[in-house]
């Protein structure tokens, strides 16, 4: 028994002394502005979008990173000067002993504060970094690199974060956990975000692997997503290019999933179905669409013509979405002395509207449809007659409005 203690104590001091000696190579290897710039460079790389970081430390015993001030700019060519992404900090630590066998193995990564920024480019579309670099991008060593090597981060922490659009924090509090990130793992992702004056937000899911049998695939994912009584009109404005919203609580039930046989855009390969709700507020950024509410209501000659025409009770629907469409059923509106029912759908990838709807008020109806972008819609009433009439009324309804 002492005679193996006697060996243990000689192999950890080795150890001690090939783990000093191996810091002080790595000190005068390795200084923090050089490893700050070969990060940038790398990041920049691979995400096909600036990247700058300020102050960064290397800790050897234990093993551990860290770097403060991270930014991550808006994609080149989107036309934005502000940031996609700015971090306060970021740490993690790495297992020695994994090292020795030529595996990078990553404890817990703390993202701290991240705040994401939204914005719609000049070119249309979104300023996300693409992640998915050309050829020449990847002969540099790009995102490929970072992900088909032998890397394993057992946890990422989101703490803090937020995602703003238009000046406005539609997700604030974001706390996240992620498991097993690498790129050839499926990674096990949950997480919970504030919206608003009461809303909450939560996701749990699962994603990848990125990497199988030494090709890159589309990134399979399972999710589902939860909201209850959120503010709408900041959801709307980060996630919608329509120009309008709906200031308004909202719910939300969804499962979501992508697999990895499906190719195109995410929106072409992602499937889903859920029922949503809103509840009391009213339209906003809207006129074409309180156009067609009041062209509605004229038709049924509603009595509560006094009532603002964007005003909502509730809205109600369920929906399914493939191949880049999002399919409506059950949808109920109640709202300005008005209740509208019907189906329909949205093309995501055109942002096009296709609805066939009824309007109901006091004992009479109208059908009536819904077509065109869906920032600006095109409205049809049943007979062409009463929709020459109503176009007349609601010239006046506008020039009125203007007033």
């Amino acid at each position: 028994m002492r005679r193996s203690m006697r060996v243990g104590l000689v192999l950890l001091a080795g150890l001690v002394v090939v783990g000093l000696a191996l810091a002080v190579f790595i000190t005068a290897r390795f200084d923090s502005a050089s490893v700050r710039h070969r990060i940038e460079e790398s990041l920049t790389s691979a995400l096909d979008s600036p990247v700058s970081v300020g102050d960064v430390k290397i800790s050897l015993c234990p093993p551990g990173f860290q770097a403060k001030s991270v930014e991550v700019g808006s994609p080149g060519g989107s036309g934005l000067k502000d940031p996609f992404l700015t971090l306060k900090s970021l740490r993690f630590g790495v297992h020695l002993l994994p090292l020795l066998r030529g595996e990078v193995r990553v404890g817990r990564v703390v993202l701290e504060d991240p705040r994401v920024l939204l914005a719609p480019t000049r070119r249309g579309g979104w300023n996300l970094p693409s992640g998915a670099p050309s050829g020449e991008t990847q002969a540099k060593g790009g995102a490929g690199v970072f992900l088909v090597g032998a890397l394993l981060v057992e946890r990422v922490d989101i703490d803090g974060g937020i995602v703003e659009s238009q000046g406005v924090a539609a997700l604030r509090d974001i706390h996240a956990a992620i498991k097993d990130v690498s790129a050839v793992s499926v990674v096990r992702l949950s997480a919970s975000a504030r919206s608003g004056k009461k809303g909450d937000v939560s996701l749990d899911g699962r994603f990848g692997p990125l990497v199988r049998e030494a090709r890159t695939v589309p990134v399979p994912l399972e999710a589902e997503i939860r909201v209850k009584d959120a503010d709408a009109l900041p959801l709307f404005r980060a996630f919608s290019s329509g120009g309008f919203g709906i200031d308004a609580p909202v719910s939300l039930e969804s499962k979501w999933r992508a697999d990895e046989k499906h190719t195109g855009s995410f929106s072409e390969r992602i499937e889903g179905e859920g029922k949503i709700r809103v509840g009391s507020g009213r339209l906003v950024g809207a006129e074409k669409w309180e156009t067609i509410v009041q062209a509605v209501k004229m038709s049924v000659r509603a009595a509560d013509a006094a009532r603002p025409v964007g005003a909502v009770d509730e809205i109600a629907a369920d929906f399914k979405m493939g191949g880049g469409v999002l399919s409506v059923s059950s949808l109920r509106y109640q709202g300005a002395g008005l209740i509208v029912t019907g189906a329909g759908t949205y093309d995501l990838r055109r942002e096009r509207l296709d609805f066939r709807l009824k309007g109901e008020s006091g004992g009479r109806s109208v059908r009536f449809a819904v077509t065109g972008p869906a920032n600006n819609p095109s409205y049809k009433i049943e007979g062409a007659d009463a929709a020459i009439v109503i176009t007349d009324e609601i010239a006046k309804f506008l020039s009125k409005k203007k007033r």
